[in-house]
């Protein structure tokens, strides 16, 4: 099951340091975060990300994450999806992998 959050369109810090320490932070955490394009598409994940999906790095950029989905939770998602870029309030969206 994988957990999705809205997320500020532009979460970095504009500074060397403080944008260092949310790189690592995003890197080294110990879930999986992805950041999504508006149409759902991988514009970066990170390691957890990538070995929860189960493919290497470069092969997940660029390509929806709703492929990786289940059938059953899929509508659900791109719900979510319509609803995150209308809203200023904070979503959430569980969804089963395939």
């Amino acid at each position: 099951m994988a957990k999705l959050l809205k997320a500020d369109p532009d979460p970095l810090p504009k500074t060397a340091a403080p944008r260092r320490r949310y790189t690592d932070l995003f890197d080294f955490a110990p879930v999986g975060y992805l950041v999504l394009a508006r149409d759902g598409t991988i514009q970066q994940i990170n390691p957890a990300g990538v070995a929860l999906l189960g493919q290497d790095r470069q092969s997940l950029l660029d390509r929806r994450f709703d492929r990786f989905i289940s059938a059953a939770t899929r509508p659900r998602f791109k719900a979510f999806l319509g609803r995150i870029w209308c809203s200023e309030s904070r979503e959430t969206c569980e969804v089963v992998l395939a």
